[in-house]
């Protein structure tokens, strides 16, 4: 199984060695559409988390003023429903992306002849 961070940061290498396989690229690409997607996603959560934490600590400075926070409260409740969404959304990709990541084929060693199993010359029997 190849390294999730290998593929993301040298995609043209993986490009080359599935051309060499003979294998389709289009696999590799979709797998990187997807891990855009789910760096995108886990960035969203993250900000999402990060503005709930904020409100709460608002949510508590105007409680301990004295002050009406209902609004506040149902802007953070909101808020938690849209992180739940992202976290469902997120779990599906990195989910998809375990299994685009077994279905990509390993990196053939530079001594290995191009091509498919087809082109595989029998040295001796």
């Amino acid at each position: 199984m190849l390294d999730v961070k290998m593929v993301r940061s040298d995609p043209d290498t993986v490009r080359r060695a599935l051309e060499r396989r003979g294998d389709p690229t289009s696999s590799l690409d979709e797998f990187l559409a997807v891990e855009e997607r789910r760096r995108q996603l886990l960035t969203e959560v993250e900000t999402r988390r990060a503005e709930r934490k904020r409100a709460s600590d608002e949510i508590a400075a105007v409680k301990k003023a004295g002050g009406d926070a209902d609004e506040a409260i149902a802007a953070m409740r909101a808020l938690g429903d849209q992180i739940k969404e992202r976290e469902a959304a997120l779990a599906e990709t990195e989910e998809r992306l375990k299994v685009m990541l077994l279905d990509l084929p390993n990196i053939p060693l530079p001594d290995v002849p191009d091509g498919g199993e087809e082109d595989s010359v029998v040295l001796r029997v």
